[in-house]
Parts: structure tokens; sequence; C-alpha cells
């Protein structure tokens, strides 16, 4: 008689499960590594806005908490929000050079999670920016540390990427270097230089001062014409 071929119904559903095991372990890499994707895209915007606030803090007025999304505070792609804030005041025992003066927080909509906060870049009074997590700036639904880049962990970052991009001024302005870095500052005008001592002001140019002439000396007795 031949033995019948085929699978028991415990082996069918051992298969079963080992299949959705692997599944679950499966989706959830890949959840993973999507949300770390868009994070490191995140971190992009967030990387190409630091020129906008750098040539701001270097005026004297320095620069106010301000929406930085070129759509103007909608939505561009993933993301949700890419604001600067100042810092109130420096923490506790910071020096003047390391202590922060403002962050630009990133917020996103991901895939899972809804509107996080998923990041911030922190720039020190001595230029130095930051990458750390939106829960070390005090932000609200931040996003676990866990999904951040390796450059997110507090070390500091190399120089903007847009740096070899030529910063321009606005009509009348234009851009002169300080020692806190590049400044827009407005034009001189006609017979004007810029100060060297400061050259947020203007002083008046000594090539085009005229040399002021002499009077003529009144005729003396010996030289006045005889009237007759």
């Amino acid at each position: 008689m031949k033995k019948p071929s085929g699978f028991t119904l415990i082996e069918v559903l051992v298969t079963v499960a080992i299949i959705a095991i692997l599944a679950a372990i499966g989706g959830l890499a890949y959840g993973y590594y999507v949300i770390k994707a868009r994070v490191v895209e995140g971190l992009e915007f967030a990387d190409a806005a630091r020129l906008r606030v750098d040539i701001p803090l270097a005026t004297v007025g320095g620069l106010k908490n301000t929406d930085l999304l070129d759509a103007g505070g909608k939505p561009v792609d993933m993301m949700t929000g890419l604001d600067w804030r100042n810092t109130p005041a420096a923490a506790p025992g910071a020096s003047t050079g390391n202590a922060p003066v403002g962050y630009i927080l990133a917020a996103m909509d991901l895939p899972g999670f809804g509107k996080k906060n998923v990041l911030a870049l922190q720039r020190l009074a001595n230029g130095t920016w930051l990458c750390v997590s939106a829960a070390q700036v005090g932000a609200k639904d931040a996003l676990a540390e866990r999904f951040l880049p390796s450059t997110c962990l507090g070390a500091a970052m190399s120089a903007p990427k847009l740096a070899s991009a030529t910063p321009t001024c606005p009509p009348g302005q234009e851009m002169v270097s300080l020692p806190t870095g590049a400044s827009c500052t407005p034009q001189c005008a006609a017979g004007q230089i810029r100060n060297s001592a400061n050259p947020t002001q203007c002083r008046p140019d000594p090539a085009t001062i005229a040399t002021p002439v002499a009077p003529a000396a009144p005729p003396t007795a010996a030289t006045a014409p005889v009237t007759p």
C-alpha cells in the first residue's frame, strides 16, 4: 500500500507562523530605514538654511524667531516646519564661546509617526553648529534618537553646503566683512568710503575733498594803483 504524501496540519501551521514572524521582522526593519532616510532629507533642508541664519546674526539687530520654509510656512515635501528660534539665555556654566544662541528646528510628517520635531541644528556663539535631537532643545513631540543620522549626536558640523554660493544683498546694500562674519550694510553715498575701523559706517573720501584755495592777498601800497 502506497503511503499518502503531503503536509500535516501542524507542519502547515508551523510554516505559516515562521513566515509571519519573518515578515513582521522585515517590515519593522524596512520601516526603520524608511524613517531614517526621511530624517536625512530633513537634515538637508535644515543644513541649507544655515546660511540664511548666519548672515542676519552678523548684523547689529541679530535675527528674531522666523520661519525658514521657502513656502512661507506651508509644507514642503514632507517638511511641516523649519524654524529659527533664539535661545533665551546661555546654558548655566557655559562660556561665551560655546553658549548656544539659538537653533533651527526641523519638523516632518513621518509615515506611522505623524508630525514630529525630528532634529535641531544648534548654533553656538562662536559660529559652530551642532546637530542634536529635538528633545535636547526642549521641543515637544521629539523623534527618538535612534532614528537620527550619526551626525546628529552632538558632533560639530562642517561648513554649510551652500558656502560656495555668493550671498546677495538687497538693493542699496553691499556685503562687508565683520569680525563676526559677512553682513549686508547700506551702501556709502557718493563721496564717501567705508570706515576701516568700523565697516558698518561710512566716512568722507579724502580723494574727493577739494583743497581749499587761499584768498588773494589785498594789494599793498607799493602795488596799489595810483588814483589820479
